[in-house]
């Protein structure tokens, strides 16, 4: 910048005095990098202790994918409604991702505390929950619906920030011993029914269901554990996808909008060959996939049960087992909704010994511990999210349960007594640098940052009114215009992304006009720089003569 000032022959204190004013003038028009770049998401630098060389090749293609594909640019074009571009602060907040995530399982018992809730929603950044509304909560009596207990659930969850709801359909089997018998999705009244009565019940069940909350519940889930023996009771193949075809079809038909997710358990033909042990209706994933495909289920969503010890090929824990598997797995075009993983941080001894050589020592090198839990849950994490095919991911309880099945006691983020474990605040580290909660500056009217898909509240600093809401899409470009309108209540926000969007919002105080501090900076370093360059000329001049 200082070759052509010492051209000019000036002084020291005028060449500093005039660096001084363009340094001034550079910022001011936007010369340097937008202050937004700060604000992207991150992925911690881990220190992996325990994971393979190839769980860690798993991590770090994963850990790219995300950086590539999930986390998107977002640009704002921000004016008045005469066209001036807003120069100044942004605070941009995500209120929820896309991505869905959760853990812990409100249909079985969790410690009812003072921090409950906000232990779940500390790991729920998609505001996503289940609800229970099962035909035998729903429909006790043959013929007469109760939602009174769904409905206050649902209003309690709403209550809490709640905004993404699934709901479980079965019929889901538990062996006897397996569950509590409040666990059973089936009414007392229907167990004994002939298939086909049992077939036109449920379809009256799934009309009122999704009839009663028809555009409030987003994603209903079929038949959990349908391809294994635990699941189906040993009900043969052509039933049970009889079955699935007819909710799907009645929830189409009810409420289009609405997703369909049949959740399988993952079996591998080595699985296969354990539970088959024990049961004699069991098919990989794989082929049960092919058979719903066949019989033209419309289902939108294959759903999964990563976490089955039922040995080393179907086991979720070895992060570099699980991240091929999801590969081979996108071949049937569909999303892919992890509705079940989970992974202790203890095992009981006597249960070590029996799986010791087909589980535990391929999952955990070793044996588990709080530490491997972290680091193994916040490895999987990685890895779902570095598939794109992937929508959503379930981590099974909240809080260690002792009264359920003894292997899976122990898989809680927090033990039984709402001591938090190493994992959750693994889990809160890793989505409180993912998600973007910060300042961005925009210059001449535009800003940019960069973030997962979900929903964002832009507040424009010095504007007395709510904050717009876009939504970042995957996929898509995520270029949005929002016009300040500080006269009238109306807003107005259009994207690329979606048609026009259009709110009602009372300003709190007229907004200030856009000729701010920032503009008057620039006039007056202009006017500066002029007259400097003005004495620079006739100094000169005298010089010369």
């Amino acid at each position: 910048m200082a070759w052509w000032l010492k051209g000019l022959s000036l002084s020291r204190h005028f060449r500093r005095a005039l660096v001084l004013v363009l340094v001034v003038l550079s910022l001011q028009l936007g010369l340097k990098p937008n202050a937004a770049s700060a604000n992207s998401p991150s992925i911690p630098n881990y220190q992996w202790q325990f994971l393979s060389p190839s769980e860690k090749a798993a991590v770090d293609a994963s850990m790219q994918a995300i950086r590539n594909q999930r986390i998107k640019n977002v640009t704002l074009s921000i004016a008045d409604e005469n066209g001036r571009p807003y120069t100044g602060p942004i605070q941009v907040a995500q209120d929820s991702t896309s991505f869905i995530y959760f853990v812990g399982d409100p249909n079985f018992p969790e410690p009812d505390t003072p921090d409950s809730w906000s232990h779940f929603l500390a790991l729920d950044p998609s505001r996503s929950i289940d609800l229970w509304a099962v035909w035998r909560v729903v429909e006790p009596k043959k013929g007469v619906y109760n939602f009174g207990p769904v409905d206050s659930n649902y209003n309690e969850y709403a209550a809490h920030g709640i905004v993404n709801f699934q709901a479980q359909i079965g019929p889901e089997y538990f062996p006897p011993g397996g569950a509590p018998a409040y666990a059973n999705t089936l009414p007392d009244w229907a167990q004994s029914l002939d298939f086909q009565s049992l077939k036109g019940n449920m379809s009256n069940y799934v009309h009122a269901l999704v009839s009663h909350f028809k555009g409030r519940i987003q994603f209903y889930h079929l038949w959990a554990e349908a391809n294994a023996w635990f699941g189906n009771d040993n009900w043969p193949l052509d039933r049970i996808i009889d079955i699935i075809k007819m909710e799907a079809l009645t929830i189409k038909a009810t409420d289009p909008a609405a997703k369909v997710c049949v959740d399988l358990v993952y079996l591998t033909p080595d699985g296969l060959q354990f539970v088959n042990s024990m049961g004699s209706s069991n098919w990989t994933t794989d082929y049960f996939t092919q058979q719903l495909v066949a019989a033209e289920v419309p289902f939108d969503v294959l759903g999964l049960e990563t976490h089955i010890g039922s040995g080393g090929g179907d086991v979720a824990g070895d992060v570099a087992t699980l991240y091929n598997w999801l590969i081979e797995l996108t071949r049937f075009g569909k999303p892919l909704y992890i509705w079940e993983d989970g992974l202790e941080s203890y095992l009981p001894p006597d249960f070590m010994a029996q799986q010791g050589q087909r589980w535990c020592s391929f999952l955990w090198h070793g044996t588990p511990s709080e530490a491997k839990q972290a680091e193994n849950m916040v490895g999987e994490t990685l890895v779902y999210l570095g598939n794109p095919s992937v929508i959503g991911l379930d981590w099974y309880r909240l809080y260690d349960d002792s009264a359920f099945r003894n292997e899976n006691s122990n898989d809680g983020v927090f033990y039984a007594n709402g001591t938090a474990k190493m994992s959750f605040y693994a889990l809160r580290q890793f989505w409180s640098g993912l998600t973007v909660n910060g300042t961005v500056q925009s210059v001449n009217g535009v800003a940019s940052f960069r973030g997962l898909a979900g929903d964002y509240s832009i507040s424009p600093e010095g504007y007395g009114v709510e904050p717009f809401s876009i939504y970042v899409s995957e996929g898509k470009e995520n270029a949005f215009s929002l016009v300040l309108r500080s006269t009238t209540s109306f807003r107005g926000i259009t994207s690329t992304t979606s048609s026009s969007v259009t709110a009602n919002k009372t300003a709190a105080a007229p907004a200030p006009q856009l000729v701010e501090t920032p503009v008057l900076i620039l006039a007056g370093a202009l006017c500066i720089a002029i007259v400097l360059l003005a004495a620079v000329i006739l100094r000169r001049r005298k010089t010369e003569r």
